[in-house]
């Protein structure tokens, strides 16, 4: 049998995708994802009875088609506004920073927006893709378990991971030109309020770049209890870590929370995105797809 369409990836990208075709009928369409569920970076991890998300931290609808998506998870309370005092590290310290962008989470955490865009989608989790090679017929998939043949390929994976899966093609040596850089995210646990230099309580902050990128307390997106706070350290840590201690990792970033920002924290834990964003984004195409060969489409 072959596949019309097979989807390599169960993260936003691909999940989007698979929804736009499951309305097109006869046409036959595959999912395969690597890990035990959909999501991707719409990620959140259980800690003791309590979760924490620990990819995406919130989402903005600035394209008319997202934002119907959107209406339409909020109909169902598969998210909820979050409206956090915003702060920003500069060089001058930690200060507040308005701003009027509506911001969504996945209730109660992001992996039920992850859940809500999954429904009524055939997804083969734990499927790992081992190579993708050009055949007669179309492309031919081979995973640990078995191999597809499909007319039509999407890979959604990081532009590193897509090239391991063409090998003997000409794309491999042409993605080269990409590179992703990677993120180390910990959650730390705390019962102090975050203060800018003024003293006023924010909720979450954008970093410097140099070591911090992102920082918000669980508390205070809806429907949440729990005193956790979620630290994405920025692309120069993460890449100089790279292969460091997940442990390490969650407790320097504790240290420098409380050497930059005066904020005492324990660590909890630390997990590792290899492949968080692009180096280079203005060479990648953030809103589109790129068809990378008859048959093939990479999203970037």
């Amino acid at each position: 049998m072959t596949i019309d369409v097979v989807i390599i990836g169960a993260g936003l990208s691909g999940l989007a995708i698979a929804r736009t075709l499951q309305g097109q009928t006869g046409l036959t369409v595959m999912t395969l994802e690597k890990s035990r569920g959909p999501g991707g970076r719409l990620a959140s991890k259980r800690i003791q009875e309590m979760r924490a998300d620990i990819g995406a931290q919130f989402m903005t609808a600035r394209d008319p088609r997202f934002q119907a998506v959107i209406d339409d998870a909020l109909s169902v309370n598969a998210v909820a506004v979050w409206s956090p005092v915003m702060g920003k590290l500069t060089a001058h310290g930690l200060v507040h920073s308005p701003d009027q962008h509506i911001r969504y989470v996945g209730n109660p955490y992001m992996n039920a927006f992850a859940r809500f865009l999954a429904e009524d989608i055939p997804i083969d989790t734990q499927q790992r893709v081992q190579s993708v090679t050009q055949v007669d017929a179309g492309w031919c998939i081979t995973t640990q378990d078995t191999q597809l043949i499909a007319r039509q390929v999407v890979l959604t994976s990081p532009v590193e991971q897509t090239r391991e899966l063409l090998p003997e093609t000409a794309l491999h040596d042409m993605l080269y030109g990409f590179q992703s850089l990677p993120t180390w995210t910990a959650v730390v646990e705390s019962s102090q309020p975050l203060l800018t230099d003024d003293g006023r309580v924010i909720n979450a902050a954008f970093g410097d770049g140099q070591w911090l990128d992102f920082l918000s307390s669980e508390q205070s997106k809806p429907n949440r209890t729990s005193a956790f706070w979620v630290c994405h350290a920025a692309p120069a840590f993460s890449q100089s870590h790279l292969e460091a201690d997940a442990a390490e990792v969650a407790r320097q970033l504790c240290e420098m929370l409380k050497q930059h920002l005066k904020f005492q924290a324990t660590p909890i834990l630390a997990h590792r995105w290899r492949f968080a964003r692009p180096a280079d984004a203005a060479r990648v195409a953030q809103k589109g797809a790129v068809q990378l060969a008859p048959g093939t489409v990479g999203l970037q």
